[in-house]
């Protein structure tokens, strides 16, 4: 469990796959499937309003997808809904 950001928590996901992996005809995909992937899922608008933090990036060798978002546990464990 960690100490810090206090009252958060942070998921990041790795994609060993960035533009360098493109051939040239194939320049800007990594980017263009980033967005198709994550900037226009339905299940990341669920975090809009709840003071969440989203972003991804694609370097020469990655691809990263990170969100931070607040800790709030619902007061029946029961009404907890997955992302």
């Amino acid at each position: 469990r960690n100490a810090a950001p206090a009252g958060r928590f942070e998921a990041h996901l790795e994609v060993l796959a960035g533009s360098a992996d493109e051939l040239d005809e194939q320049q800007g995909m990594a980017h263009l499937v980033e967005h198709i992937a994550y900037m226009g899922s339905r299940k990341r608008e669920r975090l809009f309003g709840t003071g969440s933090q989203t972003n991804a990036y694609t370097d020469f060798h990655h691809t990263v997808f990170y969100a931070s978002c607040p800790v709030a546990l619902p007061a029946n464990p029961s009404d907890r809904t997955t992302m």
